[in-house]
């Protein structure tokens, strides 16, 4: 009730008026941006890992990550966070049409459950782990 009565922005901006201080101000905004830095930058690794991986690019390319990073950023700038609910709602209608699709596919190409024959498909003992014996 406090941040909406004197027009805060932020836990910075509260602390800043309570303290009278700028010197904390600018400690605590280093102190909250260090593992904001951290988490974007662990991030922007796994979506390049991935990305490359994915459609098999030399590890070490970047041009993909600042693509990625570029759209990224313009979505954000036109919608904000009705753009993010906006893609969230259209990865879930994909994941949910996937997870019904995906048994019909499996059933059309493999003929589901009664078309399992031992003969031809692995034996479990193929996913078994090893023993310390058999390594």
């Amino acid at each position: 009730k406090a941040g909406l009565m004197r027009n805060h922005a932020s836990p910075v901006d509260f602390i800043t008026d309570r303290f009278q201080s700028q010197l904390l101000r600018y400690t605590l905004l280093v102190l909250q941006t260090i593992p904001t830095v951290i988490y974007l930058a662990a991030q922007v690794i796994a979506i390049k890992g991935t990305f490359n991986s994915i459609f098999e690019l030399d590890p070490d390319t970047s041009y993909p990550v600042i693509i990625i990073m570029g759209l990224i950023l313009i979505a954000e700038w036109v919608g904000g966070l009705h753009s993010v609910a906006l893609t969230d709602s259209v990865q879930g209608f994909v994941m949910l049409l996937s997870f019904t699709l995906l048994p019909i596919c499996l059933y059309v190409n493999f003929g589901g459950w009664h078309e399992l024959d031992p003969s031809t498909y692995p034996k479990p003992e193929f996913y078994q782990t090893l023993t310390i014996d058999q390594q």
